[in-house]
C-alpha cells in the first residue's frame, strides 16, 4: 500500500508537468553506414562535457567505428586544419577539416540556455501570480567535408512554463541544463529512427 501511494504521489508531481518541445528538421534520413565521421565539441558555456558524453555515446551506436572525435584526428590527415572549428564553418574551412581529418563528416552540437528563472521545484511566489520560464534551445548541423555543404540541421527547444502563485502549488520543474539534455537526445533518437 505504501509503495502505491508513493507512485501515485510521483504521478501527480510528473502529470502534465515538465518541458514541451518543439522539434524542426532538414534532411534527417542520413546514411551513417558510409564514410567516417568526426563529433567535434559541444558548442555550449556550461555543462558541454556531460551533453559530448551524451552525444558520443547515442551517435557512436548509430554510426559504430566510423565515428571519431575531433581531439583525437586533428591533423592526422595530410593537412593542417584549424585551431577551433566554428560551428557554422564555411566551405573552405569544411575541406580544410576533410583533410586535416581524413573525416567525411563533420557533427557540429550547439547548446543555449535561453532562461534559467527555476530550479528542480517550483512552489509559491511573493506576487498574486507570476510566469516562470526555462527555455534551452539544441541545434545539430551536419556538414559533408568533400563538398564542403551543409548536409543535415535540426534544431529543439525546450519550454517549461509555470504560472507560480501566492498559493503553495510544489511541482518538479525541468530546468534549462536538464531541457538541453532532453533535447539533445530527443534529436539523436529522430536521426536514429530516419537513419538510411
Amino acid at each position: 500500500m505504501k509503495k502505491i501511494l508513493i507512485i501515485v504521489l510521483i504521478a501527480i508531481c510528473f502529470g502534465c508537468r515538465g518541458a514541451k518541445y518543439n522539434i524542426s528538421f532538414e534532411n534527417e534520413s542520413l546514411d551513417f553506414n558510409k564514410g567516417k565521421w568526426v563529433l567535434n565539441e559541444v558548442f555550449n558555456k556550461d555543462d558541454s562535457s556531460r551533453l559530448y558524453d551524451h552525444a558520443l555515446e547515442r551517435f557512436g551506436k548509430i554510426i559504430g567505428g566510423s565515428l571519431f572525435e575531433i581531439q583525437n584526428v586533428r591533423n592526422t590527415g595530410s593537412g593542417l586544419m584549424v585551431a577551433d572549428v566554428q560551428f557554422e564553418p564555411d566551405s573552405k574551412t569544411l575541406k580544410e577539416i576533410g583533410v586535416g581529418t581524413s573525416c567525411d563528416y563533420l557533427i557540429n552540437i550547439k547548446a543555449t540556455t535561453l532562461s534559467d528563472e527555476m530550479s528542480g521545484f517550483t512552489g509559491s511566489s511573493d506576487y498574486e501570480s507570476e510566469i516562470k520560464e526555462n527555455i534551452a534551445r539544441v541545434e545539430i548541423k551536419i556538414f559533408d567535408l568533400n563538398k564542403g555543404s551543409l548536409l543535415s540541421s535540426a534544431d529543439v527547444l525546450g519550454i517549461d512554463k509555470r504560472e507560480v502563485t501566492q498559493k503553495q502549488d510544489w511541482g518538479i520543474v525541468t530546468d534549462a541544463k536538464a531541457i538541453k539534455v532532453m533535447g539533445l537526445l530527443k534529436l539523436i533518437k529522430k536521426y536514429k529512427k530516419k537513419k538510411k
